[in-house]
């Protein structure tokens, strides 16, 4: 869960600190001012750049919205800091009071929505300005200045007047009271950030829902010339263990539209998440994605397909206390099963798609030990003929309102479970149970679908 929270008070969203100037200041123009602010990630200064927009409203809370929306993309961050010249076109310093909407998101993510600060912010005047500080202009038209008019000839110097009498000295007057304390002065720059602290994982909102995607990360990837700080997925997980990351300070990899063609080693608590959220295939990796944590950690992967040319596309091994959560993701394999699971591991997809393309002969899960959950997803054999699922070890696979295109194997002391799904085969069983009596399959409120009997095999 973020949160974002402001000098004054926490409102929920982001991990995000918003320190806003206390107040803002009239430009040259009646109806623009400029409001500056600084951005912080878990106690440290955003590089940015960052896209911002802005609504001006007549209550704390609710109201009506005065003037227009503003919008402010890719504003440059400087420590942290940034400045934006508003005009809603309408002076926000009369006699009613105003306050500030802001809502901001990770430049250039077009497709994402802005996330809206839960507290609005109180405007009002001072009597200094801020020196040294570029604002971006948002909004209104051109805001020049009344020319002058031209100045007239010098006059003739008049006669000096009669020079008075000096009076009397007078008395000293008394002391006056202490004036009142002028305004504060403008913050300091600010000093070198202290050391990356952990972020928090984002959350899905259930089958074919969105994920909660954050805004600010200090490892953002993306292609080459799209500004993100790496162009690997790889090199932005090493870094974030360089800097310290672990499942007891886990951090987000962003991850901006486009094709990563790489192997990723996925590391305890560094979670991957794609900046466009849900199964949009903006953002693809075409290589094999591998979780072998050895640390008994958790670790995550959202709305990032993966496509495999060579071998699975996601291999999962370690032991029991090992969890990858995978949601709103599709992944391919042509020369090898979709999803291999060895050990002790355990995965939990959500909304995902697993599919053999381009003929393949492997199955789309291949467990030999450890659990996996599919729920609300997709596993798809090349064929109705070829096997989705084969299981051996003590292997445990469990499908929740999910469509199995292919058989399934059920073999040694592995378990199956099947509840509100389907599975469509050919023409040999939909289930072919071939356990020892440690082993189970359990059918809950399911439908199988074959052309020849029997439906389940079980010798």
């Amino acid at each position: 869960m973020f949160r974002y929270s402001t000098t004054s008070s926490a409102v929920a969203a982001l991990a995000v600190l918003v320190a806003a100037a206390p107040v803002a200041w009239a430009q040259n123009a009646a109806t623009a001012f400029t409001y500056q602010g600084q951005l912080r990630f878990n106690n440290v200064t955003v590089v940015g750049p960052v896209d911002f927009e802005f609504k001006m409203y007549d209550s704390l809370t609710g109201g009506k919205q005065i003037g227009p929306t503003l919008t402010a993309n890719r504003v440059p961050l400087q420590g942290g800091r940034f400045a934006v010249q508003l005009d809603f076109e309408v002076s926000p310093f009369g006699a009613e009071p105003r306050w500030l909407e802001i809502s901001l998101r990770s430049a250039g993510a077009d497709a994402a929505e802005f996330t809206t600060l839960a507290t609005r912010q109180l405007l009002s005047s001072s009597p200094y300005s801020i020196q040294g500080s570029a604002a971006v202009p948002i909004g209104g038209g051109p805001k020049d200045a009344l020319p002058s008019g031209t100045v007239g000839p010098k006059g003739d110097r008049g006669e000096p007047g009669p020079k008075g009498e000096k009076g009397d000295k007078g008395s000293p007057g008394e002391r006056g009271e202490k004036g009142e304390q002028g305004p504060r002065g403008l913050q300091g720059i600010a000093g070198p950030p202290g050391p990356v602290g952990p972020a928090g994982v984002s959350g899905t909102s259930g089958n074919g829902g969105s994920s909660n995607v954050p805004l600010v990360s200090s490892y953002v990837v993306g292609p080459k010339d799209s500004g993100a700080g790496y162009t690997s997925i790889q090199a932005a997980i090493d870094k974030a263990v360089a800097d310290g990351a672990s499942a007891a300070a886990p951090v987000v990899v962003l991850v901006r539209p486009g094709s990563f063609k790489e192997n990723v080693r996925l590391a305890s608590g560094v979670h991957i998440q794609g900046v466009v959220s849900g199964r949009s295939f903006a953002a693809t990796v075409l290589g094999t994605v591998t979780a072998a944590l050895g640390d008994g950690g958790a670790v995550s992967w959202n709305s990032v397909n993966v496509n495999s040319p060579v071998g699975a596309a996601l291999i999962i091994s370690g032991d029991a206390a090992q969890q990858l959560f995978v949601s709103q993701s599709t992944m391919y394999s042509s020369k090898g099963a979709v999803v291999n699971v060895s050990g002790g591991g355990s995965i939990t997809a959500r909304g995902v798609t697993f599919q053999v393309i381009n003929g393949g002969t492997e199955p789309v899960i291949q467990c030999s030990g450890g659990s996996v959950l599919v729920e609300g997803g997709l596993l798809s054999a090349s064929g109705l003929d070829r096997i989705a699922v084969i299981e051996s070890g003590s292997a445990r696979v469990i499908l929740r309102d999910t469509d199995v295109r292919g058989s399934i194997s059920v073999n040694d002391d592995a378990s199956f479970t099947l509840r509100g799904s389907e599975i469509q085969a050919g023409e040999g069983p939909t289930i072919a149970a071939k356990q020892s009596k440690v082993g189970l399959v359990v059918l809950l409120d399911s439908t199988l679908v074959t052309t020849m009997s029997p439906t389940i095999q079980d010798p």
